[in-house]
């Protein structure tokens, strides 16, 4: 986690420096500004979300970008808040800072999964400028201009919703906006591979889209293909399945009879350390389902 959030606070503090330098201040009407407090959470759970929030004041009923305050003046710079199982980390980020009115606040979020994930990802970013109009916009796919595959993008999550700054706290459902993969390749008899003939593989999947459109997070052009490269695993993983007796059978053969069976993990460290487990694996009979006096199989047969 520490390393997490040192990598978005250097992102936070290099943009922070880029407003500073490129962006002419837009003199600020005479009303009060107001930092209004933010949660944010999962849509589809109760799970409190974890990651970068970025957040982008739009003009009231529309796709308008605002922008935000800082020193008193109005700057292109959105707000940026990092954020840990709902806590919004106040030493870390830019807060939005807005004069009293209504607003359409625009949400995208980087989500920071508690398991290992692909960390090779990128992505190619929206243009902002004051006055843009977000839904000509877009976040989507990047990759080498050299090359044909894209890069894995961030585990994007995404909300837009109406506030009264003022009178209300920013607040996000999240939705999320990108379909995540678990890629395992094994041997058929659960042997290693033999990592002197093998040292990485890149899987290719087709069919993605392109981008997404930044107000409406809308997916457009599902013709990309992206590459994905993985490193065989220094733990050297095997396993092994035998039947009731004792027997060692393959995946497929133990597939094919039901029955019980035990499938055993044997793995070795870098450092020599060795483990096993064992669990148990049960394969069912064909299923029947009866309709009045016909019986159907999983054949189609009658």
């Amino acid at each position: 986690m520490k390393k997490f959030l040192g990598f978005w606070l250097l992102t936070i503090i290099f943009i922070s420096c880029i407003d500073d330098e490129h962006y002419s201040p837009v003199a600020p009407k005479e009303k009060d500004l107001v930092t209004p407090e933010l949660s944010a959470r999962m849509a589809s759970s109760s799970i409190a979300f974890t990651g970068l929030l970025e957040v982008y004041p739009c003009l009231q009923n529309t796709s308008t970008y605002y922008g935000n305050y800082r020193s008193g003046r109005q700057v292109v710079i959105n707000g940026t808040y990092i954020i840990s199982d709902g806590e919004v980390k106040p030493e870390m980020g830019l807060p939005v800072i807005l004069p009293i009115g209504t607003y359409n606040i625009l949400y995208w979020g980087k989500v920071q999964s508690s398991e290992p994930t692909y960390n090779n990802v990128a992505a190619s970013d929206a243009p902002l400028s004051i006055g843009s109009n977000l839904s000509q916009q877009y976040i989507g796919l990047w990759k080498p201009s050299l090359d044909t595959l894209y890069y894995p993008i961030y585990d994007y999550v995404y909300a837009v919703n109406p506030v009264e700054i003022g009178n209300e706290r920013l607040s996000a459902s999240l939705q999320r906006k990108v379909a995540g993969v678990k890629i395992i390749l094994t041997n058929k008899d659960g042997k290693p591979f033999d990592d002197d003939i093998i040292k990485d593989v890149t899987v290719h999947i087709g069919g993605i889209s392109e981008k997404m459109n930044f107000y409406t997070a809308e997916p457009v052009n599902p013709t990309k293909t992206v590459g994905i490269n993985l490193s065989l695993s220094s733990d050297k993983m095997q396993y092994s399945i035998t039947s009731a007796d004792g027997s060692a059978v393959t995946a497929e053969q133990a597939c094919a009879k039901s029955g019980k069976y035990t499938v055993t993990y044997r793995l070795k460290d870098f450092t020599g350390y060795q483990a096993s487990k064992s669990i148990p694996f049960y394969v069912q009979t064909q299923p029947e389902i009866q309709l009045s006096s016909r019986k159907f199989t999983s054949t189609g047969q009658i």
